[in-house]
């Protein structure tokens, strides 16, 4: 029987729990600014990761 080292369920209630939380008692505008930076900070990590990934693939051919 296998073992079970990562709960994906478990994850993502954590996480929606943190969320709740997070935009308690915030007003319809805050809360949608709360998520618009949200979305803001993960483009600007993916377009991060895509740079850096071309950097790494750029120096292994070299």
């Amino acid at each position: 029987m296998k073992t079970k080292t990562f709960d994906c369920l478990r994850m993502k209630r954590a996480a929606q729990k943190m969320i709740r939380a997070a935009v308690a008692g915030m007003d319809r505008k805050a809360e949608v600014e709360f998520f618009r930076a949200g979305a803001d900070e993960f483009e600007r990590r993916l377009q991060n990761a895509k740079e850096a990934a071309r950097r790494d693939a750029g120096d292994s051919g070299s």
